[in-house]
């Protein structure tokens, strides 16, 4: 049964967002476009994940996607939570391609992949981080103590892993997503105690839920991108051609011909994944070059936005953007 469902990471469209207004000259495209293809295959394979879990009985699992927890100062993120009534699971997601090798001595993982090697943080050691954290969550809830374990799920059916002799802990707790279902019977083999009733499990995945707190990146700030930077004006819908100009009701394209009332939509999502909510009416005429106050408050009005604020103080708050 999923309690929590997965969504994409908001960190996924802010990239995006950035990459529509940054000139592919600017020396951070390369950087930002490459950290937004590990993003998304990070979360393609996460929710490649969806059907194998579906085949789980749905009495049996509470299915938590996407949990990021406060400990301490800082916060822990789990790729997908299961709960049962014997012990909870976490399942850390890998979608990485080539060959895989696992080797103890040096806690990493070798990825090969067109003859080339590149090093990862062994997912053991990251699992073991991950359910020590959450033991120390789940601690204070008055809770009985549930046994915690933990698996690694290579979304990618054709990555191949090999483990080295020395780390033979790895054999169990590693698994591709078609043999999930195997992998967990497995897992719960010896634990044969049911410790949890249906009514604290159903407690526990509130109280997770409700902790959950989305990462909020400043994707300005991490790419130290100056707002001189930014291409402003609203893109066409049809060629991506920027600016287009308001004309009367609608905005014209003069690359193709296009003409859209409702382009401006996408432009103020944008700025909103960029800039944050508030938005002013003399920041929305300089963002979508509208010429004058009263088409900016035009525009404002009819997207009936709640606002702060008098005249030319007057600040308006844009819906959350879209994904």
């Amino acid at each position: 049964m999923i309690k929590k469902h997965r969504q994409i990471p908001l960190i996924i469209p802010k990239l995006e967002a950035l990459l529509r207004r940054l000139p592919h000259h600017h020396l951070k495209h390369a950087d930002i476009k490459k950290d937004l293809a590990k993003w998304t295959a990070g979360y393609k394979g996460e929710e490649s994940l969806n059907y194998h879990l579906e085949q789980l009985p749905p009495s049996k699992y509470y299915i938590l996607h996407d949990l990021r927890l406060p400990h301490g100062k800082y916060h822990f993120q789990i790729d997908t939570l299961l709960i049962t009534s014997r012990c909870i699971i976490i399942l850390e997601i890998k979608n990485i391609s080539g060959t895989l090798y696992f080797e103890k001595t040096t806690q990493q993982m070798i990825r090969t992949r067109n003859q080339q090697e590149e090093g990862f943080q062994d997912p053991i050691t990251q699992a073991r981080n991950l359910r020590a954290k959450l033991r120390s969550f789940i601690a204070g809830m008055n809770i009985s103590e549930l046994p915690i374990e933990y698996l690694i799920v290579i979304s990618n059916p054709s990555t191949i892993f090999k483990v080295s002799n020395n780390h033979p802990e790895l054999v169990s707790r590693i698994t591709h997503a078609a043999n999930l279902e195997d992998k967990l019977t497995f897992l719960q083999r010896n634990l044969l105690e049911e410790i949890l009733e249906q009514k604290v499990i159903q407690k526990l995945s509130k109280i997770l839920i409700k902790s959950h707190e989305p990462l909020q990146t400043d994707v300005m700030s991490l790419y130290s991108i100056k707002i001189a930077d930014i291409l402003t004006g609203v893109h066409c819908p049809i060629c991506s051609f920027l600016p287009m100009k308001k004309v009367t009701a609608k905005w014209y394209c003069s690359n193709c011909g296009e003409n859209c009332s409702d382009a401006h939509i996408q432009a103020l999502n944008d700025y909103c994944l960029l800039f944050g909510n508030a938005i002013s009416n003399s920041q929305l005429r300089s963002f979508l070059h509208v010429e004058t106050r009263f088409i900016a408050y035009q525009l404002l009005k009819n997207l009936k936005l709640n606002s702060t604020g008098s005249k030319k103080g007057t600040t308006y708050t844009l819906p959350p953007p879209s994904c």
